[in-house]
């Protein structure tokens, strides 16, 4: 990974509010920040109110006035105890943070073309569904777990303290495994397992579901596996979602349109894409790899569940 991006993800973990100035980012690549803008990793924040002379060695910090001049528009204007009355760019001022729901939203979209749903502001968030190889995932992304407030943190994002299969990413640091109630994350940094490429932030998707979900300490529990025949009968759809479900299933290497499924499954299009959402969030079905992501197929997931509904009657 890019130096640049590892120490935003490391200060994202580790600051409540890392702060980005003008000076530093000009030694970064080129176009690097325009790049981390696009995917949402930051975003330009409130100019600073004080500036570094950058005329003298000692680099005092100085409150700066703005002032504007007929020939050269509006500058910084500040008095250096060394240097007396210097004059600054306004781009100087300029400053940038990390963008939590960004960074969020532009994983969420690598997993389900869709955005993250925000459990804590700014601390947790919800990706969405994972299915990779025949195993299912929830994906999370929090920061700050090795900060006090952790515990706070973690039994506020009810559906991460409740998921059985879940699998977190953190900016940097990998939280301790004595704050998880029931089951410890399958957990993994970014700054290991992802890359910036032309597309963006792009994660080792199949190297996260390796990682192992293990039961916490004391909790009196065991790790389900999400595919066994017990966690499928644990499954109860609705009748449109077992409709939908079975539409696709009639075809199970092809990718459904939202207008060609409302027709198969026989319901309307708000009820039949709530129930996709649903059963994709399960793991019964999944949008196509790729980068259009139209449309919506069974997974092999999908078609256990509807191998046993129809052998035994089970509910769906």
């Amino acid at each position: 990974m890019i130096e640049q991006v590892a120490r935003i993800l490391r200060l994202f973990d580790r600051s409540e509010q890392p702060v980005f100035a003008f000076d530093e980012i000009q030694r970064w690549p080129t176009d690097l920040l325009d790049r981390l803008v696009s995917i949402g990793l930051l975003h330009e924040i409130e100019p600073a109110e004080l500036i570094a002379c950058n005329n003298c060695d000692e680099g005092h910090v100085l409150e700066p006035d703005i002032c504007a001049y007929p020939d050269i528009g509006e500058v910084a204007v500040a008095k250096c105890p060394t240097c007396g009355r210097v004059q600054f760019s306004l781009d100087r001022l300029r400053q940038w943070g990390v963008h939590g729901d960004g960074l969020a939203n532009h994983l969420a979209n690598a997993i389900t073309a869709g955005k993250a749903t925000v459990l804590v502001p700014q601390r947790c968030w919800r990706l969405g569904p994972l299915y990779r190889d025949g195993v299912y995932r929830e994906v999370f992304l929090a920061r700050g777990l090795t900060w006090p407030d952790a515990g706070d943190v973690v039994a506020q994002s009810e559906r991460l303290a409740a998921c059985t299969v879940p699998a977190l990413l953190v900016p940097a640091d990998i939280p301790e495994v004595e704050q998880w109630p029931k089951v410890v994350p399958a957990t993994a940094a970014l700054t290991e397992i992802a890359t910036l490429t032309a597309a963006g932030l792009v994660v080792d998707w199949d190297r996260l579901v390796q990682i192992p979900i293990t039961a916490a300490r004391g909790a009196g529990t065991s790790v389900t596996d999400p595919d066994s025949e017990a966690a499928l009968r644990a499954i109860v759809l609705t009748d449109v979602e077992g409709s939908v479900l079975k539409a696709l299933a009639r075809k199970p290497n092809k990718a459904f349109g939202r207008d060609e499924l409302v027709d198969a499954s026989g319901y309307g299009k708000e009820a039949t894409r709530n129930a996709v959402d649903r059963l994709i969030e399960l793991g019964l079905a999944a949008r196509p790899p790729g980068t259009r992501r139209k449309g919506v197929a069974i997974t092999p997931r999908g078609l256990r569940y509807v191998e046993m509904i129809q052998t035994d009657g089970h509910p769906g």
